[in-house]
């Protein structure tokens, strides 16, 4: 019964992240915080964001910066726990005009 309930749940996990449509997975885990003291700064500030349930708090994540630091990275790791934590999560794809 239990090994049943595991595989269902792992099923719903991984048919929200097919939903969200991410172009590629990407965790925290996989995150270099140290690239530099921007990412540096960041990292405490990210990993509490990363624990909340943001559904329910109702909070919303904006990622802005400079080039090349990392936003769209964290963004899909943050949509990708969501997932797993049984929320649904969207992955825009943004073109260039």
């Amino acid at each position: 019964m239990d090994q049943e309930l595991a595989r269902r749940s792992e099923q719903k996990v991984a048919a929200r992240i097919k939903a969200a449509r991410f172009a590629q997975l990407q965790t925290a885990e996989t995150f270099h915080f140290d690239y530099s003291p921007a990412t540096r700064k960041l990292r405490s500030r990210y990993l509490n964001l990363l624990a909340t349930d943001l559904v329910a708090e109702g909070i919303g994540a904006l990622f802005v910066g400079g080039s090349g630091l990392g936003k769209t990275h964290l963004a899909r790791a943050l949509g990708y726990a969501q997932c797993q934590r049984g929320r649904a999560s969207c992955s825009p794809r943004w073109r260039r005009w």
